[in-house]
């Protein structure tokens, strides 16, 4: 009979110790999961909504956007050199220019000069998602400039929008290009976050109000106030 308590006692505190193991073990699961979410939200920013919304789960989200970050590591991102900066900065200063008598041309090749600049700093340029993840994980808020662009343009396309939306499209490239060909300025080389581009007033005031359809007017000098300030719009 001794026996017999002894060993119900000893069954009984080994469920007991196997409860509480696997009580830390589910309580650490959800706290290790809680923290990744928290992560991928915050490198991720818009995007982790947007992944969510289009997955079945979060989990199946999260699951996505942890490959895209580790694909992300294994990229070897670089800030541009001295003398592509300015180079990449002239051509873009070409393109605005071509948007007072050619806006449709002029943001097709924005389109295409901020491509170029994503591939010379080493991101991915193959499919438009694949691109705009890879991106978000170093840009979460600035790769909305991108799908901003691309919604004003497709609304265009479709006879829906008008020049002012391709004004409002090259705007919000010009701010991605921006971000794209600054970053790593300020600490010679290493991958500094967003700043600004140094020839933006000049751009602005070729820009201006003659990009929303009021080229014929000519009027540079309220060019001049309405295109520095539509990134706050």
């Amino acid at each position: 009979m001794d026996r017999y308590v002894v060993t119900v006692v000893v069954v009984a505190l080994v469920v007991v110790a196997l409860v509480v193991v696997g009580l830390l073990a589910l309580r650490s699961h959800r706290r290790a999961r809680a923290e990744r979410t928290e992560h991928l939200q915050d490198r991720f920013g818009p995007e982790y909504d947007r992944a969510v919304a289009d997955a079945d789960d979060a989990r199946q989200a999260e699951a996505r956007l942890a490959r895209t970050e580790k694909r992300r590591a294994e990229l070897d991102v670089r800030p541009l050199t001295a003398a592509s900066r300015v180079r990449r900065t002239q051509q873009w200063a070409e393109v605005q220019t071509r948007f007072v008598d050619e806006p449709v041309e002029a943001v097709d090749a924005a389109d295409r000069l901020v491509a170029d600049v994503m591939a010379e700093r080493g991101y991915p340029t193959g499919g438009v998602e694949d691109k705009l993840s890879l991106l978000a994980a170093d840009h979460a808020e600035t790769v909305e400039h991108y799908r901003t662009a691309e919604g004003y343009r497709e609304r265009f396309r479709s006879g829906g929008g008008s020049t002012e939306d391709l004004r409002r499209a090259f705007v919000e490239y010009r701010r991605l290009f921006e971000v794209l060909v600054n970053e790593g300025v300020e600490s010679g080389g290493s991958i500094t976050g967003e700043s600004k581009t140094g020839d933006r007033e000049t751009g602005d005031r070729e820009t201006g109000d003659r990009e929303t359809g009021d080229r014929e007017t000519g009027d540079r000098e309220t060019g001049d106030r309405e295109t520095g300030d539509p990134r706050d719009r």
